[in-house]
């Protein structure tokens, strides 16, 4: 399928790569691209664009071979298998590809690393991030309500003091801090976040949890 409205595409080209477009030159690897595919799939969707570089100069590429790898790497290195609606366009004269992702709803999905190692992602800023099993669980139980309690457990007062006097806390200095096994400090946390009384903070160096501020 060949689409000419140029104007249109270079338009949103134009905006950069952000939380739902990222820009390739080419796939070098099913499973790099795959982590991408994953993670619009388990946030709200995205664009990968195939034959632009990072700075969004238009530089084509060959539809038909880089069609196989996006092909082969939502059906083989995406778990379940990740959607992808392809479309070549001609762009300032050079074919690139469109790949759209829709969000999915069967999520989470996860990518092929190596042999023994499938990881879920998600797509924050203009980088793609590892969710932790916090994240997943929370996507597991996004459709089932959760009213905050008007008392809390003694054992969740210990992890909101923690959270209260540290804040932006990795999961690991927060078992050190509660003295709570990690299973505990996890359930607590997706707890806490669907109460809306803790939020994450996804960084490129790793994922961080604070309290809400009143």
């Amino acid at each position: 399928m060949i689409d000419n409205s140029e104007k249109k595409w270079l338009k949103q080209i134009a905006q950069g790569e952000n939380i739902q477009q990222e820009f390739k030159f080419r796939i070098d690897s099913s499973c790099e691209i795959a982590q991408t595919l994953c993670a619009f799939a388990n946030t709200k969707g995205g664009i990968i664009w195939v034959g632009i570089k990072d700075n969004g100069k238009i530089s084509g590429c060959n539809p038909d071979e880089e069609f196989h790898m996006i092909a082969g790497a939502a059906r083989l290195y995406c778990f379940p298998e990740v959607k992808v609606n392809v479309t070549t366009l001609i762009l300032q004269g050079k074919p690139v590809l469109r790949c759209e992702v829709p969000v999915s709803d069967l999520i989470p999905h996860f990518a092929k690393i190596d042999d023994r190692r499938n990881l879920a992602f998600i797509r924050h800023n203009d980088f793609n991030a590892v969710a932790s099993r916090v994240i997943i669980k929370l996507m597991k139980q996004e459709m089932h309500p959760s009213k905050k309690p008007e008392v809390f457990k003694p054992y969740e007062l210990i992890l909101l003091n923690v959270l209260k006097g540290n804040s932006n806390c990795s999961i690991s200095k927060l078992v050190r801090l509660t003295g709570f096994p990690l299973w505990r400090v996890e359930n607590l946390l997706v707890r806490f976040i669907r109460w809306e009384l803790v939020k994450i903070n996804i960084q490129p160096q790793g994922i961080r949890y604070e309290l809400v501020s009143s």
